[in-house]
Parts: structure tokens; C-alpha cells; sequence
């Protein structure tokens, strides 16, 4: 788990041995990318799985369809993906009972532009997810211009990546 920088300076060294390239990804070798005070809401996010194969295959597509690195497993059995000085992890449920998807949660991806939403959807498609909701495009919501595509994971996770228009 990680709590603390310590944690995720312990974690970013037991994954540097298996992929030492990790180093050079949004610049993770030093401290700023877990800050004491981030202006960012979230460390990490953590999905289930019942079949890690299959989401192997789903986020590796979605990760390297956004410019991210293909994910790895740290010694815990947890498929670990950094990008942007963040990390999201799948993994079997802890309390050994079977994953399912939170009811009404969504993960948003923020992506630089609509060509990338269109990218992450196509990749995501193509590796077992399935497109949900009315598909991609430009969207209204609190006052804002945002461009949005969802899908579902293989495990029913509802997933979604958006870009803001300004």
C-alpha cells in the first residue's frame, strides 16, 4: 500500500528492477512526482480483476494508446501502470472473494486532446473493453466544453476518457 513518499520511493525501486526504464517516465526518479502537497486529488487507482490476462491485454492497449508504458507486475502479483507521476493497479481482490464493479463509479482518464479520447476508445475496443454510453464526442457538463468517450473493462469497471475544450 502506498501511504506516504517513502512508500512510493520503496515501490518505484522494486519496479525499477524489473523495467529500470521507469526512471525516465514523467520524470519519476525524483520526489516531485508524488509531492508532499500535490495540487492532484489522487495517488493511485486501483481496479479488480478476476481474469488478469485479459485486463493485462485491455490496459496494456489503453496505457500505450496515451503514450504510457505497457504495465508491470511488482512482486505482490499487482499489474502496476505509471504515467504522469501517477499510478493505477490491477489486481485480484485482496479478501479473495470474486472483482465486480463499483455500481455508478467511474475512473476518468484526462488526455490531451480528442485524437488521444479516440485512440484510448479504439484500443480499449479492440482488447476486450466495450464502447458504453453515446460515443465519443463533445459533451456540456458544469459549464464546460469536454470532449468524452466510456468503456467497460473485461471486468465491468466503467472507465472513461476525457478531454477539456476550454
Amino acid at each position: 500500500m502506498v501511504r506516504n513518499v517513502q512508500d512510493y520511493q520503496h515501490l518505484l525501486g522494486r519496479l525499477r528492477s524489473v523495467m529500470p526504464a521507469i526512471a525516465t517516465d514523467g520524470g519519476l526518479a525524483d520526489t516531485q512526482a508524488f509531492p508532499q502537497r500535490s495540487a492532484r486529488m489522487f495517488s493511485h487507482v486501483t481496479v479488480g480483476t478476476n481474469d488478469m490476462a485479459a485486463s493485462r491485454r485491455f490496459y496494456d492497449a489503453l496505457f500505450t494508446a496515451i503514450g504510457g508504458r505497457a504495465g508491470v507486475f511488482d512482486d505482490e502479483g499487482k499489474l502496476v501502470y505509471i504515467k504522469d507521476g501517477r499510478m493505477f493497479m490491477v489486481i485480484p481482490p485482496i479478501d479473495g472473494e470474486a472483482a465486480c464493479h463499483a455500481n455508478g463509479g467511474t475512473i476518468g482518464f484526462a488526455l490531451a486532446d480528442p485524437q488521444a479520447v479516440h485512440a484510448w476508445q479504439e484500443a480499449g475496443v479492440a482488447h476486450g473493453g466495450t464502447a458504453v454510453e453515446d460515443p465519443a464526442g463533445v459533451r456540456h457538463k458544469a459549464g464546460r466544453q469536454l470532449y468524452l468517450a466510456y468503456l467497460r473493462d473485461p471486468d465491468g469497471n466503467k472507465l472513461c476518457a476525457v478531454h477539456v475544450m476550454g
